[in-house]
């Protein structure tokens, strides 16, 4: 059966004693009720909008990485060099001859801003979640510690 089969319909009526309500202060969002053609927002316009101060926008230092953290972010540690130099390296490969196409330049970006949990999509199995969390863990500054976790996951794999 496909959306085009739908047999079932019913009519459904919401009824709540609470009213809804915007946060936002309308007179404080004219820019974003009339923009002009073109126009840019400030920070100030935007944290209007959003109703809180915006968080500041840091790239996060070697002992505060997560897996969410792009690999191109995390260059100020040795262990985060050599996995980026790896995954270039086979990037490279798939692109051979395709650099300067849109494709190859959208690979060679994507491999800068890919958060470090992709690797388990695209390692093909040879890395498993205890092996990356290991990895994580030198990555952040703690070399001996996650060297004991790296084989004790490559001993669970």
């Amino acid at each position: 059966a496909s959306s085009q089969d739908i047999r079932l319909t019913d009519t459904l009526q919401v009824a709540s004693a609470q009213t809804a309500s915007s946060s936002a202060d309308r007179k404080k969002l004219a820019a974003y009720y009339a923009p002009a053609k073109g126009a840019s927002f400030s920070q100030r316009d935007f944290e209007a909008l959003l109703g809180r101060p915006v968080p500041p926008n840091q790239t996060p230092t070697k002992g505060n990485y997560t897996f969410n953290t792009p690999i191109g972010d995390m260059q100020d540690s040795f262990i985060a060099r050599q996995l980026y130099g790896v995954l270039s390296k086979q990037m490279a490969k798939m692109v051979a001859g395709q650099e300067d196409t849109p494709m190859g330049l959208l690979m060679n970006a994507m491999m800068k801003e890919m958060p470090l949990r992709s690797i388990l999509m695209f390692g093909g199995g040879s890395l498993n979640r205890g092996m990356l969390e290991a990895l994580l863990v030198m990555i952040n500054g703690k070399f001996f510690k996650g060297a004991g976790a790296l084989i004790k996951a490559l001993f669970n794999k």
